[in-house]
């Protein structure tokens, strides 16, 4: 699979960002999130948005999403919402090349 510094060299190339954008805006869009991302740096708008979510809208979220209940470890000084946002990117991405390898 992809580990972080392959998803952040897919992310330099601009389909696969913009796909990524995309996936990212479906996923929210599902989830009724309210939230317009844009070709800026994206892990600040995905924490930004993460921010202002209820705990029920955040479990809906990473429940269409796919992401998995774990641990995760904390590099110094990041919040739960920045490390939350990297593993959103990080299956996002994934889900894109996946799709653009297989299908």
């Amino acid at each position: 699979m992809l580990d972080i510094q392959q998803i952040n060299e897919q992310l330099a190339l601009p389909d696969f960002r913009l796909q990524t954008i995309a996936q990212l805006q479906k996923d929210f869009d599902r989830a009724q999130i309210i939230v317009s991302f844009s070709m800026g740096e994206i892990l600040p708008q995905i924490t930004n948005a993460l921010i202002k979510l209820t705990e029920q809208d955040l479990k809906q979220l990473l429940y269409l999403i796919d992401v998995p209940e774990i641990e995760w470890n904390m590099a110094d000084g990041q919040s739960y919402q920045e490390k939350l946002a990297e593993v959103i990117l990080h299956r996002e991405a994934l889900k894109v090349y996946l799709r653009s390898k297989f299908v």
